[in-house]
């Protein structure tokens, strides 16, 4: 733990930063580094009792249900916390943790960032659909149930409430469909291409893809790490 106080930087940036994310991203960290480790191991670019360490420390860190410490000035981020961590479960320095070969922070974060978005969109994704059986459930309840219609707030047709439902489910169906087109975009990995490059070292991205229950891979590293269009779709499909 940190003696020394923080610096304003330390206070009014990377503090208020860690308490906002940490708790989303850490877990989801640990995740994206156990995929990355097996693939690491399976291709032999980690030797396997390496690779078997480092997935025992991961898998501590994953069932430890502690809260994660507040920020004390001791490490710079969520990411420098998950290294700390881990190199105290396997008893090793953080210099010999290999969990960042072939790996950025950058490609990480990009890749935690889709999965924790893949998985808030599809609970809304689940509730727009559950409300939209219910409004057809009640739209064929109350089909018979005659009400007035009422245009430029004057009263107009006679309708139902059930045909007015129905129109709520419609246009539900409508934004369920633009969800799932979404998740579609987004349900792709980055993870592998490093900072914005790649790397030359023999790395099977489709491999972490799969074990972290991507569709597919992100064609080009550039936009992987720096393409932001889906964030965008998310942004103006919630405004």
């Amino acid at each position: 733990m940190s003696t020394s106080p923080l610096t304003t930087y330390q206070r009014h940036h990377l503090a208020p930063t860690y308490d906002h994310h940490v708790g989303h991203l850490y877990p989801a960290m640990v995740r994206a580094s156990q995929a990355h480790v097996v693939m690491l191991t399976e291709q032999g670019l980690i030797p396997a009792e390496r690779g078997a360490r480092l997935l025992r420390g991961l898998a501590v860190l994953r069932a430890d249900t502690t809260p994660t410490p507040a920020y004390d000035g001791s490490f710079e981020d969520t990411y420098y916390l998950l290294e700390k961590r881990l190199a105290e479960a396997c008893g090793i320095p953080t210099a010999e943790l290999d969990v960042q070969l072939a790996r950025s922070r950058n490609d990480l974060d990009a890749g935690v960032f889709r999965m924790l978005l893949r998985d808030q969109l599809l609970g809304v994704l689940d509730r727009v659909l559950a409300t939209g059986r219910t409004a057809l459930d009640r739209a064929d309840r109350y089909a018979d149930v005659v009400i007035t219609g009422y245009t430029h707030r004057r009263p107009a047709q006679p309708t139902t409430i059930g045909h007015a439902l129905a129109g709520y489910a419609e246009a539900l169906a409508g934004e369920a469909a633009a969800y799932a087109d979404v998740i579609d975009q987004l349900n792709v990995s980055p993870l592998g291409s490093c900072a914005f490059a790649g790397t030359d070292l023999d790395i099977a991205p489709a491999r972490v893809a799969e074990l972290l229950g991507f569709a597919g891979l992100v064609t080009n590293s550039y936009e992987a790490v720096a393409g932001a269009d889906h964030l965008v779709r998310v942004g103006t499909l919630n405004a």
